[in-house]
Parts: C-alpha cells; sequence; structure tokens
C-alpha cells in the first residue's frame, strides 16, 4: 500500500512499515470500514480492489466575538501580539532543533499559531474577561495550530480559562491559580510529566515561581514573573533539556545519543513566557 493514511501537518519525509501477513491478514486489511485513513480510504488497496471514502470532515470554528473590550483589553492585546512576533522569528530555530530528533515541524506549527492570532486581533474585540479570550485562543490554537502541540496548548488554555475573570481583586493570585491547572491539564491528558524532556520541563518550573504571585504584594509582581523567566537558564528549566532524556513524544523514538539540543517545544514555552514579560516590562 502506499498513500498519505496518516499524516503529520508539515512533516517532510516518508515512512515505510514491514508487516509479515497471511490471506486472513489481507482480507481484513481490505474490509470496509469507516475508520479515517485506514486503506479503505486510499484508492488503491491490498488486493486491489478500489473503493472511495470520503467522510464529512466537521470542525468547530473559535467562539464568535460577542464580547466588549475591557480596561486589560489592550493590555492583553499587546502581550499576544509581542508573544505572535516572537514566534514567527523563531520559526526556523524551533524548526532546526526538531529536526535533530522530531518532524521538523515545531517552528511551523507554533507560526501557524501565531499568524491565526494575529489575523483574529485584526479583527475581533479582545473580551474583557480573561477567561474568556483564553477560551477564544484555545478554540484558535485547536483548529488552526495543528500538532500534538496544539492539542496541548488547547487543553493548557481551556483549564486555566476557568480561574481567570475581569475584575477580580486577586487577579495576580488567579492567573498564577490559572497556569496550575494548565500543567495540569497538560499533565493528565498528555501522559508526560516534569523530567520527560518536553514543553512541561520549561513550563512547570516556571509556574512553581508564578505560584509566589498569590503572596507577592502588588510591588513584588514583576519580580516573581521575572524570576518565572530567568528559572529558563537554570538548571530545571528549558536549557535543562538538552541532557534530558527522552521519555514522551518524538524524540523518545530517537537514539538517546542523537538528542543533545534542547526541547523545542520547551525553547517555545520559554519564549512565550520572555516575550509577555518584556511585552509587560514596556508598561511600566
Amino acid at each position: 500500500m502506499s498513500g498519505s493514511f496518516m499524516t503529520s501537518l508539515e512533516m517532510a519525509g516518508v515512512s515505510l512499515t514491514l508487516m509479515k501477513a497471511n490471506q486472513e491478514t489481507l482480507r481484513l486489511f481490505d474490509a470496509k470500514t469507516s475508520a479515517p485513513a485506514w486503506p479503505t480510504v486510499s484508492s488503491v488497496c491490498v488486493s486491489g480492489r478500489s473503493y472511495i471514502t470520503n467522510p464529512e470532515a466537521t470542525s468547530t470554528p473559535p467562539q464568535a466575538d460577542t464580547h466588549a473590550e475591557g480596561p486589560l483589553s489592550p493590555l492583553m492585546r499587546q502581550v499576544l501580539g509581542r508573544i505572535c512576533s516572537t514566534l514567527l522569528e523563531k520559526q526556523e530555530e524551533l524548526n532546526s532543533l526538531d529536526r535533530a530528533a522530531g518532524d521538523g515541524d515545531c517552528g511551523n506549527t507554533h507560526a501557524q499559531a501565531a499568524r491565526a492570532i494575529q489575523e483574529w486581533l485584526q479583527d475581533h474585540a479582545v473580551p474583557g474577561c480573561p477567561g474568556k479570550l483564553l477560551s477564544v485562543l484555545a478554540g484558535l490554537v485547536q483548529e488552526k495550530m495543528g500538532g500534538s502541540s496544539g492539542a496541548l496548548y488547547s487543553l493548557f488554555l481551556t483549564a486555566a480559562a476557568g480561574h481567570v475573570s475581569e475584575g477580580r481583586t486577586d487577579a495576580a493570585a488567579a492567573w498564577a491559580s490559572a497556569m496550575h491547572a494548565g500543567t495540569q491539564a497538560m499533565k493528565r491528558y498528555g501522559g508526560a510529566d516534569t523530567g520527560d524532556r518536553t514543553m512541561l520541563d520549561a513550563l512547570c518550573p516556571a509556574v512553581d515561581e508564578l505560584r509566589r504571585l498569590t503572596t507577592a504584594a502588588p510591588g513584588g509582581q514583576m519580580a516573581v514573573l521575572q524570576a518565572a523567566v530567568q528559572v529558563q537558564k537554570r538548571p530545571q528549566g528549558a536549557e535543562s533539556t538538552r541532557n534530558l532524556a527522552a521519555r514522551a513524544g518524538r524524540a523518545s523514538y530517537v537514539a538517546a545519543e542523537r538528542v543533545t539540543l534542547p526541547d523545542p517545544g520547551a525553547v517555545a514555552v520559554a519564549a512565550i513566557m520572555k516575550a509577555a514579560l518584556e511585552s509587560l516590562e514596556g508598561q511600566k
């Protein structure tokens, strides 16, 4: 059989699979099925019979823009803009890191998310409620980003959205809780944890720092944010993934001696957090 049975967005190259088969196995290969991406979706099957299946694809568009802007909307728009610009600038760097141990498309998927958010910002008002904005972003990355990163970011944003709302007097503590909830959702549904050489190795240490926001005085909140970004350069941050054995993701299938560069997903998370901090520092 040859064809695009189950593709990875932007992945370059081909995959070859060998399987010992008998007549019963071949009969089952050709059995009709509604499962997407299985051989009956191709026009050529093992036995030579031909049938085409065109299941209707359904997708849910991002949440409609029905929310008025609030006092925080200009700031959130600026932060998002800075993050998107940063991800587009780092596209090739992330691709290069990913080529060493993955599909080579980490930069492309992050760039697709950045462009989708930029287009959305051009045509929509930013909701005054941060939680509603995070819900919109969750829908955008789920639909437009692709790859496992799109699913994981969507999980993170969806879980975080319920913890931040407009007008909360404990906004800093709420953001800390939101970030913690997001990482827990990633761990629960993604199956990875810190030390597995994934984006969580950048995210979790930063979130641990951010949880100090629950007790920080208003004048010390920026110092907490700065510490959360600086942790990426320490042994427990994104840079640490250079020396970790991959136990999750595509890198886990590659010989350990070949995986010597930092994990691209962790580098992307560190870049996002740094861009957000720089944008906030510019508002002081």
